[in-house]
């Protein structure tokens, strides 16, 4: 243990990188990331150290905030397809098909509107995970795409997404249904079990 950094100041420092970050991994990586600085830095034999570490965490999270920012604007543009114009609309077919499932759910979840969010919750996914899939999904992409696959063109009236979306609220709050989405055309539809009656004995034995 560091002559300067007492437990009390490590166990001080932890709990700063568990206010700055999410997770306790994330927790956990910047404050290791920060002790790296300070070696590196050579400032962990300074009195100030504890201080110093902590502008060094608050430091690193405001960057990772602001990069995390910066990476959700860019995929919130056009999650999938790098470099696509606005009259591209979904995968392919053959491109689809050769797809493990994994990666074919996401691209045709995103292909119905789905957002990054709502696909994260329909598929259980962390957004590591789903950010690892994404990018197994360009890299797909660039490996098949030959510039003859255009995708399809929008529609003559765009689809108005928010207003779908609130329309489907009601209805997937419904007992039972475990997923609304809609069409190409915007028709609302939903999935999940049918409740059958219970099954009533005749009264003839039968």
């Amino acid at each position: 243990m560091n002559a300067v950094l007492s437990p009390r100041h490590y166990g001080e420092l932890r709990a700063m990188a568990r206010r700055l970050m999410r997770g306790r991994h994330d927790a956990d990586d910047l404050f290791h990331e920060a002790l790296i600085v300070a070696m590196r830095a050579g400032r962990l034999d300074d009195p100030a150290a504890p201080a110093w570490l902590g502008g060094v965490m608050r430091n690193l999270a405001a960057a990772e905030a602001r990069s995390a920012v910066r990476r959700r604007r860019r995929e919130e543009r056009f999650p999938f397809l790098p470099g696509a114009s606005d009259n591209l609309h979904g995968f392919p077919p053959d491109f689809l098909a050769g797809l493990p499932a994994g990666l074919r759910i996401v691209a045709l979840l995103a292909d119905c509107g789905a957002t990054r969010a709502e696909i994260r919750h329909l598929l259980g996914l962390n957004d590591t995970a789903l950010r690892q899939r994404i990018s197994a999904l360009r890299r797909r992409w660039a490996a098949f795409d030959d510039g003859n696959h255009a995708g399809y063109r929008r529609p003559e009236q765009p689809l108005a997404l928010g207003a779908i979306r609130r329309a489907l609220l009601p209805l997937a709050r419904r007992a039972l249904v475990h997923l609304a989405s809609h069409d190409p055309d915007g028709h609302l539809m939903a999935f999940g079990k049918i409740a059958r009656p219970p099954h009533k004995t005749s009264s003839s034995g039968n």
